[in-house]
């Protein structure tokens, strides 16, 4: 089955290279004071969830790389990684890290086996369970006010789940230049009664060319206890 999917996505990576002007039109701006706003063009949200069309064969973070103009593929000794298929100028925002958005008191019932599950952690539990989707924890993202993106769940997480780690100061001490993307957060807010949750973008470091990988720093606190495996 994964190699089905790799050669599904494969082949529409190529197509989209020789397609260019015709993603470039779906993708979100460019402009780097231009806030993003997706229209992920194969997937359908139903009751506030998205899915993906059962038209199409490709996994949900595939569908968001295509709207992005982005691919994914392995990366030498790091498993899979995003690289880019348009040119993505300085200062870009250009993708973001979607996922399932979590208070602080889920994640610890959730994930850290913290305090006592209610109903709807259980419940939470057994989807995942059912979809064979892993529930290791390393896919959070603390975006601040006891609020977390969880991208680990295969089925609603965007491409921004596959981005490699790389750091501005490992560049700068070994002479390489791998870290070219940054992460701009926007917080939650309210309009009225409504909920509106924190989102979280990423934004281009330096221009970074076609075929390039992206990568970002995971930050000192996700490598606690794991520093000898930074690649």
């Amino acid at each position: 089955m994964e190699c089905t999917l790799q050669f599904h996505y494969v082949l529409t990576a190529n197509i989209l290279f020789s397609l260019v002007t015709l993603v470039s039109s779906f993708a979100i701006s460019f402009h780097a004071k231009t806030k993003p706003i997706h229209d992920y063009l194969l997937i359908q949200q139903v009751n506030e969830e998205y899915h993906t069309d059962t038209n199409n064969d490709l996994p949900f973070a595939h569908q968001t790389a295509l709207a992005d103009g982005v691919f994914i593929q392995a990366s030498e000794g790091r498993g899979m990684g995003v690289f880019a298929a348009l040119p993505i100028p300085k200062g870009a925002w250009f993708g973001e890290y979607a996922g399932g958005i979590l208070t602080k008191e889920q994640v610890e019932r959730r994930y850290w086996e913290i305090g006592e599950m209610n109903k709807d952690d259980e419940k939470w539990i057994q989807s995942r369970e059912l979809r064979n989707q892993t529930m290791t924890g390393e896919y959070l993202f603390d975006v601040g006010n006891d609020f977390y993106i969880d991208g680990e769940d295969l089925e609603k997480s965007s491409w921004g789940r596959y981005l490699n780690h790389a750091s501005l100061e490992e560049d700068e001490k070994n002479g390489t230049n791998f870290c070219n993307a940054d992460v701009e957060e926007i917080p939650e807010n309210w309009e009225g009664d409504v909920f509106i949750p924190p989102r979280l973008f990423f934004v281009a470091l330096r221009d970074i060319e076609v075929g390039e990988e992206i990568c970002f720093n995971y930050g000192d606190y996700y490598w606690e206890g794991y520093e000898d495996m930074i690649v």
